[in-house]
């Protein structure tokens, strides 16, 4: 008998979706019954997640390691964009299972990896479901800019404010709590630590009900506008409609001045606003990724991380050292649980060291590293020439098609037989069409370019392999990834942990 796995997935949770999920469950089932030799080994799925994304699919992802681990023997969904919206994605996860010979199916499609031009017809689909999920995103943000600039409210609630039905609305034991902050900032002239260690004295909680007070989360407080009554939206942005990353959006916000009723007054927030901007802006003290142990070195006492100190020495050179953020902030461990009793700290220099000598200890065979991994990039890249090239052809198709469009779209124009703004909306979105055509058109260029010419740049890539399994030549954000964690004790030991390594090197400092 043929071991036979399903996959499921509905992109929200709505009763309709759901009612969805329950259809496909029973299509697979009956598509099973028509095999006197296949038999059901597990169903896999997700709800209400994207379709563009892999990696916060937990059914998606148990179905690809039971699949490389050859748990079943086919895999049937009901289309190609159930697996997933994302070319790359696709690919990094079909490719392997048939490697396997795990035959794959897709009911609704009509397609399956036993066919000769499976590829071919896999990547018509997948564009096309790709496109779709581009202009699904393209029309959601549309309507949200929309309601923004109408003064609707995204997001969640905060400290003082309850969200409900896009409004916000004051809460008002938040409110004391906001009002107190800005009143001990501005009034009293405390600083941020300062207010941390009032509120967890007077045993104010936070949003969250946590007794503990987080120095990044006060400046957040007396950095929100919304707390004078103001309004700016899309501080952040998701460029890339596959990933769903969100970044630090630097062009244009939306910004609604006295939108609600405000917490605190102007005078006070703009005298805050005075006040944070002629600090350093390290006083947050927020842990970042700058260097390669920031948020590495963990406290085997609260859990919690190191946050580093430098000081500059007589002859002009500079220590850092790192110490429990804890302690730092808030000295020995009291009665209400607040601060901690390690008060060791490690230099930066050792904590590098430490881990140096621990890579070091890995018996890793260089040439067999480097001759493979050029090997498996030299078989990828000219692998995808083929495909890149379909791609294009089929880009090439879509963007004559959408000029052909453009010129029509002039045409009414011409005619003077419809509205101006319905006419200006209609081009507006075919240029942004266009343009994210033409984009990806000149991107799939430039990766075919790279592997045509991949034997000119060969030597560079081994040279930069070599460099990483050195290690002390490698940049910090690879350090970085290689390094879990390094727990400090109060008996002054450290032990240093490798991600996907079950291994543990202990030291003494």
């Amino acid at each position: 008998m043929l071991k036979v796995a399903t996959y499921c997935r509905v992109s929200t949770s709505s009763e309709d979706q759901l009612n969805s999920f329950e259809r496909q469950m029973q299509m697979y089932n009956e598509e099973i019954l028509l095999h006197d030799d296949w038999e059901l080994y597990n169903s896999y799925y997700d709800k209400g997640l994207s379709g563009t994304e892999v990696m916060n699919r937990p059914g998606f992802l148990e179905m690809k390691e039971a699949g490389l681990n050859r748990e079943y023997d086919i895999l049937i969904t009901r289309e190609v964009s159930r697996l997933s919206r994302n070319i790359q994605h696709f690919y990094e996860f079909v490719r392997p299972l048939v490697k396997k010979n795990i035959q794959i199916f897709f009911l609704d499609d009509e397609v399956d990896s036993n066919m000769p031009d499976f590829e071919t017809r896999v990547a018509s689909l997948i564009s096309h479901a790709q496109d779709e999920s581009r202009k699904t995103s393209q029309r959601v943000k549309r309507g949200q800019k929309i309601a923004m600039q109408s003064g609707s409210v995204f997001g969640n609630s905060l400290l003082g404010y309850d969200l409900r039905d896009t409004k916000l609305y004051i809460n008002q034991k938040g409110a004391e709590i906001v009002r107190k902050i800005f009143d001990m900032y501005v009034n009293r002239d405390m600083g941020i630590r300062q207010i941390k260690k009032a509120l967890e004295r007077e045993n104010i909680r936070t949003m969250k009900n946590n007794i503990s007070w987080s120095i990044k989360s006060i400046y957040s407080v007396l950095r929100n506008e919304k707390y004078c009554g103001d309004l700016v939206q899309q501080k952040t942005c998701t460029p890339d409609y596959l990933t769903h990353e969100k970044k630090k959006n630097s062009g244009m916000r939306i910004a609604i001045k006295n939108h609600h009723e405000p917490i605190i007054s102007r005078e006070m927030w703009n005298e805050a606003q005075k006040r944070l901007n002629s600090k350093s802006p390290s006083s947050t003290d927020c842990i970042s990724n700058r260097y390669v142990m920031s948020g590495k070195i963990k406290c085997s006492e609260c859990g919690k991380s190191f946050v580093s100190r430098s000081r500059k020495n007589r002859d002009g050179t500079v220590t850092k050292t790192w110490r429990c953020s804890a302690a730092n902030t808030d000295g020995a461990k009291k009665a209400n649980g607040i601060g901690c009793d390690n008060g060791k700290q490690i230099r930066d220099d050792v904590a590098m060291d430490m881990l140096y000598q621990s890579l070091g200890t890995l018996k890793l065979d260089n040439e067999y590293i480097i001759q493979n991994l050029l090997y498996i990039i030299r078989k990828s890249l000219k692998g995808s020439i083929d495909h890149d090239h379909k791609n294009i052809a089929c880009y090439e198709n879509e963007l004559n098609k959408l000029t052909q469009k453009q010129l029509r779209i002039l045409d009414m124009d011409l005619s003077g037989d419809y509205p101006k703004d319905m006419i200006a909306k209609k081009l507006s979105d075919i240029k942004m069409d266009i343009s994210d055509v033409e984009r990806k058109i000149y991107e799939l260029k430039k990766c075919d370019d790279l592997a045509c010419n991949y034997d000119e740049f060969e030597k560079d890539i081994a040279e930069y392999i070599k460099n990483l399994l050195c290690f002390k030549n490698a940049p910090d954000e690879y350090l970085r990834s290689l390094l879990k964690k390094i727990t400090v004790y109060p008996d002054r030991t450290a032990k240093l942990e490798l991600g996907n390594i079950n291994k543990t090197w202990e030291f003494i400092l």
